[in-house]
């Protein structure tokens, strides 16, 4: 239905930039934090360049329906909703939030907390419906 692209040369742009300034040095390459979310312009949701979902899927994600804040909307509406908050100047959804399990029904992010930039370099594990093998994913 949809995926992301990463726009690389704005991360390396960026990252060049700070180095050549003396912004990043080598006491504080760890506290480098390049999960940005769409309001940067380095990555976006999409199916295709400028194009969020895959038109095969509209009509369905339209017509699926899920309960937020106690009312129904559609899966598309809430969608596009999430990825518009994600590109303001101050999101409030953040993917990283828990609570989130793994594909094995593990919590891996408790409900309240927020993943930091450690533990996003540092994941392992997937989300459940992601297919195939992880190299170094914890049996539990």
């Amino acid at each position: 239905m949809s995926g992301h692209i990463v726009h690389w040369d704005k991360i390396y742009i960026d990252f060049l930039t700070k180095v050549h300034n003396g912004t990043y040095t080598t006491k504080n390459l760890a506290n480098v934090d390049y999960w940005w979310l769409l309001n940067k312009g380095a990555v976006e949701m999409a199916a295709d360049n400028g194009l969020a979902i895959n038109p095969k899927y509209v009509a369905q994600l339209k017509a699926a329906k899920m309960t937020v804040a106690g009312k129904s909307v559609s899966v598309y509406d809430r969608l596009m909703q999430l990825t518009a908050d994600m590109k303001s100047a101050k999101p409030t959804f953040d993917p990283y939030a828990g609570p989130i399990k793994d594909r094995k029904g593990v919590l891996r992010v408790p409900a309240g907390k927020t993943m930091s930039i450690a533990d996003l370099n540092n994941m392992a594990w997937v989300a459940p419906g992601v297919k195939g093998d992880v190299a170094d994913e914890p049996k539990k």
